[in-house]
């Protein structure tokens, strides 16, 4: 989430700036912080992911490291990772990022769930 109605996402079309319609749209979601970040880190990352908008869509799952394109647990990995150095990756699926990796992360703590 950039702000309370603009969610930064990374969906088919490539990074978009998007209406926070979550509970409409999804079936489940959930809202995450990082636990050792200050609220100036978490809007600089959010910034930095925001910048990233009109990039294509990652669909190399495994290539991670560029910041050419984008999927949707890259980014917001990448966001962290580029502007605080904290890497969200714990690794259990290689280097692709897989999202439940940043919900049930040791970096992480859940905040919000949504129809579990």
């Amino acid at each position: 989430m950039y702000s309370k109605n603009v969610a930064i996402e990374s969906i088919d079309k490539g990074v978009s700036r998007l209406g926070n319609t979550w509970y409409k749209d999804k079936k489940q979601a959930y809202g995450v912080t990082v636990i050792d970040t200050t609220s100036k880190q978490d809007a600089r990352a959010a910034d930095w992911a925001s910048r990233q908008v009109g990039k294509p869509y990652n669909i190399n799952y495994l290539n991670v490291d560029q910041r050419d394109s984008f999927y949707c647990s890259q980014l917001v990995w990448a966001a962290f990772l580029d502007t605080a150095s904290i890497d969200l990756n714990t690794k259990d699926n290689g280097k692709m990022i897989h999202p439940m990796e940043l919900v049930e992360g040791p970096k992480t703590r859940t905040i919000y769930k949504m129809r579990p």
